[in-house]
């Protein structure tokens, strides 16, 4: 029952010309192998994707630790899946350029390039092979200077920090600060499942964890219960408010 899911935020999320969410996990059907990993796997039926078509998201993130959970082939089949139903993907692929690569998104006016990476522990990619695109922050560099020619807005959405702590890590508060110096003009990090700090830094806003959606955690703590999104409106190059 999506639409009794969402409640009220559904007509929030339908007014949006771009709806971006993090797929935490495989979409499939498939009788697949689960990979060997510390910590657990996901997999959900491949018909929850009419929970994502019918606000509808536009763009799945799929830079996260549990992309890769049911190997190659669950995350070919997710891809596979998504793309049927129209909605596009960034931050994971089948070999490791293409996971890295930028999802550039028209609307209006504004060029907007979309990256999406992770820690991604054993989701990762390695050596070129399929998995989520890694933050590597001397390649980020190099990649956000050169959308810096071809993008009027460049968003980065990194899956990564110290899990179930309602602040950042010290060295996550470094690597997204040097994300900003390097010219990223929107940093919305999520993966702790909790809301951690939002600052803006040099001119760039930065969320360092949105908390959890549908992620639903049986948990007495409140803050695994929490969760916000943002609402950005974009005036041709410039983030005109949150």
């Amino acid at each position: 029952d999506p639409a009794g899911f969402y409640g009220d935020l559904l007509p929030v999320l339908q007014e949006t010309n771009l709806a971006i969410v993090n797929l935490e996990g495989v979409l499939s059907d498939g009788e697949l192998q689960p990979i060997i990993k510390d910590g657990p796997v996901i997999r959900l039926p491949a018909s929850l994707v009419g929970g994502l078509t019918m606000v509808p998201f536009h763009l799945a993130c799929l830079a996260n630790n549990h992309t890769l959970d049911y190997g190659s082939e669950g995350l070919g089949g997710t891809m596979e899946v998504l793309a049927r139903h129209g909605i596009q993907f960034v931050g994971a692929w089948l070999n490791g350029e293409a996971a890295e690569a930028a999802k550039i998104i028209e609307f209006g006016p504004t060029r907007l390039a979309v990256i999406n990476v992770a820690e991604g522990e054993e989701c990762r990619s390695v050596n070129g092979g399929p998995g989520a695109a890694s933050l590597d922050l001397p390649r980020l560099q190099k990649q956000i200077a050169s959308l810096r020619k071809e993008a009027d807005i460049i968003l980065v959405l990194p899956h990564a920090g110290r899990e179930h702590l309602p602040i950042p890590a010290p060295h996550i508060r470094k690597l997204y600060r040097s994300l900003a110096e390097a010219g990223a003009d929107l940093i919305i990090g999520h993966h702790p499942h909790m809301p951690q700090g939002i600052e803006y830094y040099k001119g760039t806003l930065i969320a360092y964890s949105l908390g959890n959606f549908a992620f639903l955690m049986e948990s007495p703590l409140e803050f695994h219960h929490l969760g916000y999104f943002f609402k950005t409106r974009f005036r041709g190059s410039h983030v005109q408010n949150v």
